[in-house]
């Protein structure tokens, strides 16, 4: 009986050390990611098992874009993970070629195996990034960004936001802590934003297009 105890717990054991959990820490969520430039991608891997993950030991990374492979490769762990631990990897001049048209839903997985002495499974982890194939111009941003602006200023019950037709993006309204307040979406055109209901004072904006880059901001009063 004591024997099968004995044998239940190394089981128990074992099977708690084979766990760990990965999490991407870059790209971040909706990042812009432009067709045959090179990134440096990053992981973190946290132990949540009940032993360290011993040095040594190697570090499996396959890197998937929308379902498609796009990188594999692997490292040797230098220091021990910790119980409750963890260890962020960087994997340099990330570079994906593998795609056709824009688009604003990619999802970049990242999925980890430690398969040597720690266990043979995996952990994944999955980020929503914005795919382009090329970068924006510096001429088309100051287009836009000369096409935008606001009215009045201090504003009252209301802010009017004038853009050129066809302008597409995002303004976002924050208060003097950094907390955002309002968004609204960009059209075209003239739109207007009640603000009646905020505080008086000072308040900071920004303005970004449909494909994250940001083509104006500054400040703007509210006064009643």
């Amino acid at each position: 009986m004591l024997l099968l105890s004995f044998f239940a717990v190394m089981a128990f054991a074992a099977s708690a050390q084979k766990s760990y959990n990965v999490s991407v820490i870059s790209p971040t969520s909706g990042m812009i990611m432009v067709k045959g430039q090179k990134y440096t991608l990053q992981l973190k891997i946290t132990n949540a098992g009940m032993s360290a993950i011993p040095m040594g030991d190697t570090v499996m990374v396959d890197i998937s874009v929308n379902g498609m492979s796009a990188y594999m490769g692997g490292t040797i762990l230098m220091t021990p993970i910790a119980m409750g631990g963890s260890q962020t990897f960087n994997i340099p001049d990330f570079s994906y070629s593998g795609f056709t048209a824009n688009n604003d839903n990619s999802s970049i997985c990242m999925t980890v195996s430690i398969p040597h002495n720690t266990n043979s499974g995996t952990s994944k982890s999955c980020q929503t990034v914005k795919l382009r194939l090329s970068a924006p111009t510096a001429v088309a941003t100051a287009v836009q960004e000369a096409a935008l602006s606001f009215y009045p200023n201090p504003a009252g019950s209301f802010l009017k936001i004038k853009s050129a037709a066809g302008t597409k993006g995002s303004f976002k309204l924050f208060d003097i802590s950094g907390r955002q307040v309002a968004s609204l979406a960009i059209v075209g055109g003239e739109q207007q934003l009640a603000t009646d209901s905020y505080s008086s004072g000072m308040y900071f904006y920004n303005v970004q297009s449909d494909n994250g880059t940001l083509l104006q901001s500054g400040k703007l009063s509210i006064a009643h």
